[in-house]
């Protein structure tokens, strides 16, 4: 891949890293770091410290920083999405030194490791381990996951969110503390009447696409225009579970990252990437909002296997942080839950399915947007339109199917 040059900030970033890591004299080099369409809110760069008197110690860095086109900028809060990401990697961290006093047999290590942010106007940055030198990978996008992959997420959502629910449970004034900042979702600011009315707007556009994408699906076309009809009372609802945690909240495959051992095609180690789109909510939420996005029809018929699994693993590190599982979570509130969210995974998946079968020739180019409506940035067709529309027509069917919508 082609060398970049670092701005001052990103350098400073790195070279602030590199000395908490003990390199005294390095060499910095920074490359592009993914291919056009693996993400969409940020630009990402790779980035290798090499100890110039040691060629064997060797720090890999990924640098995340943001679009600074105004029209861009203009779709989507980037300054709260970047200072939203900051805070999760701090509030993780702390929430992981809370683990770390206890003796659990498989605690939530999912997250890579922070090195730092620059949170000033355009200069936004993000900067972090680099884990597939560590030998994770990214699922193929274009791919349903399959049953062994869906699993392993379920359980490592168990163990993060069952952190969230332990520390509130024992530490109830420090887990509102921690995290009184990260209430509502970045995209979902409807305080004002101007943001209120830009969120309806942006809501009825993700109906408009998914409307035209299921189009000769009568069945689907139905189900979707009735849940356009309740969409609001939805949304009014989706805050009021009493049954909240820290979510992941941006729960594609891309953010998710997988390692294997000894040739296994099942993966070991699962590991959560962008925290940006993070709040509190129902757990449920990354659970609909994943299983939406990654599953498939041959999948979606064993979703009380992997809400079994998701509870089995919660339960046990529950019990072994000090809770009192079925106090906490019981399965019954667990179906609930999921009950009560899964229509959300719809809503997500009109959008996210279609991005997930964009190829890189086809993501739109944000420096030539000529407007700063967030919608022309998606109104863009797809060669894989035709998957596109069975995936989310299979997905739709089966939340009807089941009761959710």
């Amino acid at each position: 891949m082609a060398n970049v040059e670092l701005t001052l900030d990103q350098e400073n970033l790195v070279r602030k890293a590199a000395e908490s890591e003990s390199f005294n004299d390095f060499d910095i080099l920074a490359n592009i770091g993914t291919a056009k369409g693996d993400n969409y809110l940020g630009v990402i760069h790779s980035v290798t410290v090499t100890e110039k008197n040691d060629e064997t110690k060797v720090l890999h860095l990924i640098c995340k920083s943001a679009h600074i086109i105004d029209n861009f900028r203009a779709m989507v809060p980037i300054i709260k999405m970047f200072k939203r990401e900051s805070d999760l990697y701090e509030i993780v961290g702390k929430l992981r030194e809370y683990q770390n006093e206890k003796a659990l047999s498989r605690p939530f290590d999912g997250v890579a490791k922070f090195y730092g942010s620059c949170l000033e106007e355009k200069r936004e940055t993000i900067l972090m381990k680099n884990l597939k030198k560590d030998g994770y990978k990214l699922w193929d996008r274009m791919t349903p996951m399959n049953d062994e992959h869906l699993s392993a997420v379920f359980a490592e959502y168990a163990r993060f969110h069952a952190l969230s629910f332990a520390f509130k449970h024992q530490n109830p004034d420090r887990f509102e503390e921690l995290s009184k900042d990260i209430k509502t979702d970045v995209f979902m600011d409807t305080e004002t009447e101007d943001a209120k009315e830009k969120f309806g707007h942006f809501v009825q556009y993700y109906f408009k696409n998914g409307l035209n994408t299921v189009e000769g699906n009568a069945r689907a076309t139905a189900e979707l225009e009735k849940l356009r009809e309740v969409i609001g009372q939805k949304f009014e609802t989706l805050g009021l579970t009493k049954k909240a945690v820290i979510t992941h909240g941006d729960c594609w495959c891309n953010n998710i990252l997988f390692r294997y051992e000894n040739n296994n095609n099942t993966p070991s180690k699962v590991c959560f990437i962008d925290w940006q789109l993070s709040k509190v909510g129902s757990p449920a939420l990354d659970l609909t909002y994943f299983f939406s996005a990654s599953g498939s029809k041959e999948t979606y018929a064993n979703i009380n296997k992997y809400l079994k699994t998701y509870h089995e693993t919660l339960s046990q590190n529950l019990q072994e942080l000090g809770c009192n599982p079925e106090g906490i979570l019981s399965f019954d509130d667990l179906l609930d839950e999921w009950k009560n969210t899964a229509w959300y995974g719809v809503f997500i998946g009109m959008m996210i399915l279609k991005i997930m079968l964009t190829e890189s020739d086809e993501v739109p180019d944000y420096e030539k947007l000529e407007s700063d409506d967030n919608m022309t940035a998606f109104s863009y067709e797809v060669k894989r339109s035709a998957d596109y529309k069975q995936r989310l027509c299979d997905l739709i069917e089966f939340m009807a199917d089941y009761g959710y919508l």
